[in-house]
């Protein structure tokens, strides 16, 4: 069977090699290289770990880094706020920030893929929601996580399961960080079989709800915030400084100097995050430090 070739494919191969070397190996000792190999670059993709990116004669700066984009605010108003670009997501990979990146694939509280990030911006993150039952008024939903509402419960180390509370249950108060004894947990109603240490799920979420400053029917029917809380807290007691790369197509296409701007002075591998020379540079837009990680490949 012969190999493919072209310059994508070309691309695609030592995209997998500089990202995971062990993986890229394997593929070629396999039966079907190529087959193996694109299965590799796909789950690199998917991980948000290989980046793709076009360019063409209007692709700037705020297209490759960060640039503001509208959007309306809760009262209606449209305002303009930082987002990131590629470059700089691809760049939060490989320092191992705890953030969800757009296009990850979120699993629910059974392990199933039904949740994708879209997007995101300062405050949270943009969610599509793909429901696996046929009485779903719409095959897939967008809903929003906010970081605000999630950290509190990150904060006060409760488990992903306070977003799934079911209503009727009988549900431990303990697990959620609750002492029955509290002057605000109402007595148990034995009619519903509730004791000492436990009540009704409704009667938790309520608790819960009261003491993170959210609505309690936030934590109902809320599968977005648990997968999301889940991959958070999956980020921070196993965080990862893992190699990444961002592949560009079309390079000559853009004007290089509009696209890149002040990141020319860090692209140097010894100007790089942790590095004798490192320099920083203050973004234009969100006006944070930013570097280059030394596991992001160089030109």
């Amino acid at each position: 069977m012969g190999h493919r070739t072209g310059k994508t494919w070309t691309a695609t191969r030592e995209a997998v090699r500089v990202v995971d070397e062990v993986a890229y190996r394997k593929a070629l000792a396999s039966p079907n290289p190529d087959a193996a190999m694109a299965r590799e670059h796909e789950r690199l993709v998917r991980d948000r770990r290989i980046i793709w990116v076009t360019f063409h004669p209007s692709f700037s700066y705020e297209d490759f880094v960060e640039g503001y984009r509208p959007k309306l605010d809760q009262e209606k108003r449209l305002i303009y706020e930082a987002v990131d670009g590629p470059f700089k997501d691809i760049c939060s990979v490989a320092r191992g920030e705890i953030d969800l990146q757009i296009g990850e694939y979120l699993p629910d509280g059974r392990g199933r893929k039904t949740l994708q990030v879209v997007d995101k911006d300062a405050g949270g993150w943009l969610i599509r929601v793909t429901p696996d039952r046929a009485d779903e008024v719409a095959p897939e939903q967008f809903k929003y996580v906010s970081k605000l509402i999630l950290g509190q419960f990150i904060d006060a180390n409760l488990p992903p399961e306070v977003f799934s509370i079911p209503g009727a249950a009988l549900v431990r108060l303990q697990d959620y960080s609750i002492n029955p004894a509290d002057i605000d947990v109402p007595l148990p109603d034995t009619s519903k079989g509730e004791t000492f240490d436990k009540r009704e799920g409704s009667t938790v979420r309520r608790l819960i709800g009261s003491r993170a400053k959210v609505s309690s029917s936030d934590l109902a029917n809320s599968a977005h915030y648990g997968a999301a809380y889940r991959r958070l807290k999956e980020l921070r007691e196993h965080p990862e400084k893992l190699s990444t790369a961002i592949v560009i197509d079309e390079i000559n296409r853009a004007d290089i100097a509009r696209v890149f701007g002040d990141l020319f002075t860090l692209l140097d591998y010894d100007k790089r995050e942790g590095m004798a020379e490192a320099k920083e540079v203050v973004l234009p837009y969100s006006k944070t430090p930013f570097t280059i990680p030394a596991n992001v490949p160089g030109p």
